[in-house]
């Protein structure tokens, strides 16, 4: 008796088929779950910084050079290796004696982020913001964080 084993031409094709779906699939989301998890490690980072301002206030009774400077160079200077490779701290970046407003930009492959999400940022209020700065033209007091990117 004289059977042949293997595939069939069809079999094989259904298969690449299948698993070119699933790929299809897989990716984008794959690719949409990193960008969302950088973000989350930039709200870290700016949740450590608010700490980090708060208790240099606490000890010196003002928010200046708390970072090492007052502006987003300092703030740049303050961020991880992790987020410093996706985000930047923004110009909008301000510290004075008794404010402070931080605040990032995505860069790099962190710009495939929802356009809302581009800019995050916190102020000395506990104000978590995105998209503009406090202060900005198109900032809403009753809606800080219109891309729910703090969320």
């Amino acid at each position: 008796m004289n059977s042949k084993r293997g595939f069939t031409l069809i079999e094989l094709l259904i298969t690449i088929v299948i698993v070119g779906v699933l790929a299809a699939v897989a990716v984008p989301a794959y690719g949409n779950y990193i960008v969302e998890a950088r973000r989350a490690d930039a709200k870290q980072e700016l949740a450590k910084l608010t700490n980090i301002m708060e208790n240099c206030r606490s000890m010196n009774q003002t928010y200046l050079n708390c970072l090492g400077g007052n502006d987003n160079t300092a703030l740049d200077g303050s961020l991880s290796s992790d987020v410093s490779s996706y985000y930047a701290a923004s110009t909008s970046t301000d510290i004075k004696a008794n404010t402070y407003v931080l605040v990032l930009n995505t860069k790099g492959s962190q710009n495939r982020d929802v356009a809302a999400c581009h800019t995050i940022g916190i102020d000395s209020n506990g104000v978590k913001f995105s998209g503009t700065v406090p202060g900005g033209s198109g900032f809403s007091v009753t809606n800080p964080d219109p891309g729910s990117c703090w969320r």
